[in-house]
């Protein structure tokens, strides 16, 4: 059995220890509840920790797949779009592992997550005639899960587009890309995304119809998903800035 005591000293008027009381109750099926629960929330904890595990290297096959294709296809238009795709992929793939990695289902350290992103995606498309540096000025934020998916994918599309176009084979100068991300004083999450390139084109807007390419067209679609706002400002290369609730 297990027994709960309670020892109380009693004094008399002039302060004087009288006796010691204890009093014992019985909790043991209480004790046996709190046990049956600790083992239900740590069984719990392990079932979904082998489900971002599995659904992290679900995805990994399918970026393996794709891998495979992209070494079979010449078309360079083509193997463009697979390789898009595949980052795309890997943004959520990294999503799970971080949630597998922290201990933590609910929340994730978004911060700590846009610093390997960044770094995965840089290194993907570095070029030794036209390095491109990406500097983060990161708080640590912890977004929720719900919030993390489309998150990652616009920080993937954004970067992406930057590394990929805003710095033609003809561009004199340096090269950088900002990434920030802090929380407002009412709650809200700012992320902003720069780069000092040759600029978004007048005619391509992130999520109209004729965006022009399915990265520009995500950004909008994710942007609105997460009931966030977008302001865009082409002026010395381009920024994007987006504000949303971080959840709680």
């Amino acid at each position: 059995r297990w027994v709960s005591f309670v020892n109380t000293a009693l004094f008399d008027d002039r302060g004087t220890l009288v006796e010691y009381q204890s009093v014992g109750r019985d909790v043991t099926d209480r004790h046996d509840r709190e046990v049956a629960l600790e083992r239900a929330l740590a069984e719990k904890e392990i079932l979904l920790k082998e489900i971002h595990h599995r659904v992290k290297n679900n995805l990994q096959v399918i970026s393996s797949l794709l891998n495979l294709q992209f070494r079979q296809v010449a078309n360079e238009e083509v193997r463009d779009f697979l390789r898009d795709t595949q980052n795309r992929i890997r943004a959520m793939a990294l999503i799970h592992e971080k949630l597998y990695q922290s201990g933590d289902f609910a929340h994730i350290d978004f911060a700590a997550y846009m610093e390997t992103l960044t770094s995965e995606l840089c290194g993907l498309y570095a070029t030794p005639g036209n390095p491109v540096a990406c500097r983060l000025d990161v708080e640590r934020v912890n977004i929720p899960m719900d919030l993390a998916i489309p998150c990652s994918l616009i920080v993937n599309e954004i970067l992406s587009n930057s590394l990929k176009y805003a710095f033609p084979p003809s561009w004199n100068g340096t090269a950088e890309i900002i990434l920030k991300i802090r929380e407002t004083e009412n709650g809200s999450v700012e992320l902003e995304i720069s780069d000092n390139g040759v600029g978004l084109p007048e005619d391509r807007e992130p999520g109209a119809p004729d965006s022009g390419t399915l990265g520009l067209s995500l950004i909008g679609l994710l942007v609105r998903q997460i009931k966030a706002t977008l302001e865009l400002d082409r002026a010395n290369g381009t920024r994007y800035t987006i504000v949303f609730r971080g959840g709680e």
